[in-house]
């Protein structure tokens, strides 16, 4: 194990068992060369000048890695200048050593611009005639990589490092740079917040238990979608049950236009039967075989709600498990859209092929629904929304393609949220 690593070891260490504050403060003291007392005796052999420089390298390391950093991280960089930093200038080639409560001091006053270099600052968009690099000899001196020259030739006077004051220009060049940091990281943390949501979004698969779906209902609206997040955006249904519908169509094998035509098609184009009931009177007088629909798309309890009940185990019988699973399909969207999904699987399991206008056929009035009226003028409706308002998802796509955009994102989070060094702290 190489002192940088033994080094790591000791902060990771040290974090697991002090608080953010104490770990900060002990890398404060191993940059500034301080004796740390209780060091281990390989550390220790290292000597202080050593531990500085390794210590401050491995600080600017996490910094170049990370793409988002830690404020605490940043605020330790001129610790790192004034104890290890050497400046080459390029032209000269003879190396200038920064005064160092000088230059901490203009440090300090100039944090921003500080920020600014570091941050923004790239060889691989900058000309090498834009370049000063900061280089290491092989004692205490720390590579910085590279820094940008119209901003060190302030501080670099006549080839020689001298405190100057900061003039109007350079505070306009501060907040400048500074308004450019924020807008990046405003930018990146978009990034993230677009990636986490979309992690959610596109974890499309079957939900196996009641506890599962409405597990699910929970974790889409918690998302704080908007209006803007609609599939749909004139359509009534909200973000997040507009977006289960795509799943459960999408696991289910069917267009979700399918299903949003449905409910436009049972509603009017209100979709506002969310919680109600409707009565259907058996036609023979039997009240035994009388009828409810229920709820978003209007499930019947006499074949809908059964076909439910049996895929989620649910005892019909048992009067206490039919009345929750009845107030549920009536009033929880969620848990309606996966019976309506169950409905059109067991319908297609009578079809040779997928036939969007049999399928809302059969759905109203069973299989002669053709020589019913109300159900021809049924098709009439939903015909018009199926071709006319729902037009965007008539293809299916696959359960596979939502889980590449799962990992997708999932990547984007790796990529902006990779381990710093103190993550594991208290």
């Amino acid at each position: 194990m190489d002192n940088n690593d033994l080094i790591k070891a000791y902060l990771k260490e040290y974090s697991i068992v002090h608080t953010k504050e104490d770990t900060i403060e002990l890398i404060k003291n191993l940059i500034s060369k301080k004796d740390i007392g209780n060091l281990p005796n390989k550390l220790a052999e290292i000597g202080v000048e050593k531990l500085s420089e390794y210590t401050s390298n491995i600080i600017l390391e996490d910094i170049r890695k990370n793409e988002i950093n830690d404020s605490r991280k940043i605020e330790l960089i001129p610790l790192i200048v004034a104890n290890n930093m050497i400046v080459k200038d390029s032209k000269e080639s003879r190396k200038i050593k920064i005064s160092s409560k000088a230059f901490k001091r203009f440090l300090f006053a100039t944090a921003t611009l500080l920020v600014a270099v570091i941050t923004t600052s790239s060889y691989k968009n900058t000309s090498k005639e834009e370049e000063t690099k900061c280089i290491s000899d092989n004692k205490n001196n720390i590579n910085l990589d590279y820094v940008n020259t119209n901003t060190i030739s302030r501080i670099v006077s006549n080839h020689y490092m001298s405190l100057i004051n900061i003039t109007n220009d350079l505070q306009k060049q501060i907040k400048k740079e500074h308004k450019r940091i924020i807008k990046i990281q405003k930018a990146r943390m978009k990034k993230i917040e677009s990636a986490e949501k979309k992690k959610v979004l596109y974890d499309f698969k079957k939900r196996k238990t009641i506890n599962d779906i409405l597990k699910r209902q929970k974790e889409l609206e918690k998302l704080g979608l908007t209006e803007e997040d609609k599939l749909y955006k004139d359509c009534k249904l909200s973000a997040p049950l507009q977006w289960f519908i795509y799943e459960q169509a999408t696991v289910s094998g069917f267009p979700a236009d399918l299903l949003f035509s449905t409910i436009d098609t049972e509603t009017m184009g209100e979709f506002n039967s969310s919680g109600l009931e409707s009565y259907n009177p058996s036609y023979n007088g039997d009240t035994s075989k009388d009828s409810y629909d229920l709820g978003l798309t209007q499930q019947n309890t006499n074949s809908a709600l059964l076909i439910f009940c049996e895929r989620y185990g649910v005892d019909c019988n048992d009067s206490d498990e039919y009345n929750m699973i009845y107030k549920l399909m009536r009033d929880n969207d969620y848990i309606n859209v996966v019976s309506c999904c169950l409905e059109y699987k067991e319908l297609s399991s009578r079809q040779d092929s997928f036939d969007p206008i049999e399928y809302a056929g059969c759905y109203n009035g069973g299989a002669l629904w053709r020589t019913k009226k109300i159900s021809r003028a049924y098709v009439v409706r939903f015909e018009n929304s199926y071709y006319g308002k729902f037009t965007k998802y008539h293809s299916i796509d696959s359960v596979n393609k939502a889980r590449e955009k799962k990992k997708k994102n999932i990547k984007v989070l790796k990529k902006f949220k990779s381990n710093s060094l103190y993550q594991n702290s208290k």
